[in-house]
């Protein structure tokens, strides 16, 4: 009876001395993956196309913009000269990145990383306007 007992005893040690060590194994490998930094893309290679439509004077959010070149297609309605506003929200500083009619595409950059807004102002209210913004480079890093 006393081997039995023991033998039952020694079992349930080692159940509990395997069980410890798959969740010692399991919460270390848990960590060294939250722990670790992975590389990542550049953000241009994710960075979204940005699509908006309007009429007349309006401001559009453009999210967060990167340091890089971007090409801008543009369609409006009309012979209608309109003028393109990037503005920095944090500082208010602004540049003209179109002043065109009709429609093509053009191009631009982003000076400083950011969340950015466009004004668009039309010479005439009633026209209608289609932007497309993709980036098109990444800027150099300097070193």
């Amino acid at each position: 009876m006393n081997d039995s007992s023991t033998l039952s005893q020694l079992a349930e040690l080692a159940l509990v001395a395997i069980v410890g060590l798959v969740l010692f194994t399991a919460l270390g490998i848990f960590a060294a993956h939250r722990t670790h930094t992975y590389p990542r893309r550049r953000a241009s290679y994710r960075h979204p196309s940005l699509y908006f439509t309007g009429r007349g004077t309006g401001n559009v959010e453009a999210e967060s913009l990167i340091e890089s070149t971007y090409r801008i297609d543009y369609q409006f309605s009309g012979d209608v000269l309109v003028k393109i506003e990037l503005i920095e929200t944090a500082t208010g500083n602004s540049d003209t990145i179109l002043l065109k009619s009709g429609s093509g595409t053009a191009g631009f950059r982003v000076q400083h990383a950011g969340h950015h807004r466009l004004h668009i102002e039309p010479l005439q209210e009633e026209t209608s306007w289609e932007l497309s913004i993709q980036p098109v480079g990444q800027a150099s890093v300097r070193g």
